[in-house]
């Protein structure tokens, strides 16, 4: 896109392609996809075929509160249930508590967990190192970034 930029120097931004090429990944990866609901793998498996990925993706039926990391180091990117009534609130609460517990020592991962709760790192655990604003539909959330 800034290379339609009139404002945007031909030179700058082919310098940024190229840095961000260089810092590409290129070893081998796994992807891996979990949910404890089957309801809901199902319907993250379809989409993934859908967006022509779903043979690049492991799907597992898991509790992301206990389920073992594959390996020493990684990232992971989570949307767990945000708990929007009273009620599902706490659950949620519950459910950042151990999950922050079960994370707690898996220091060669990187975590990006998306949340629409104001107190998200009080019941994780840990502060976050960035936090950013984002809009899941209409609903105001936070993506809580720890590495």
């Amino acid at each position: 896109m800034a290379q339609k930029w009139a404002c945007v120097p031909e030179t700058v931004w082919q310098q940024a392609r190229t840095e961000a090429l260089d810092r590409e990944y290129r070893g081998e990866y796994r992807i891996l996809g979990s949910d404890i609901d089957p309801a809901s793998l199902e319907i993250a498996q379809q989409n993934a075929r859908k967006a022509g990925v779903g043979k690049l993706i492991e799907f597992r039926e898991a509790d992301a509160t206990k389920m073992s990391l594959p390996a020493d180091k990684g990232l992971i990117v989570c949307n767990p249930p945000y708990g929007e009534r009273m009620l599902e609130q706490r659950s949620a609460q519950r459910l950042y508590s151990a999950f922050g517990r079960h994370l707690k020592y898996a220091d060669g991962w990187k975590k990006y967990i998306i949340s629409s709760e104001p107190e998200f790192e009080h019941y994780y655990g840990k502060q976050a190192v960035k936090k950013r604003k984002l809009y899941n539909g209409r609903l105001q959330c936070n993506v809580y970034m720890y590495y």
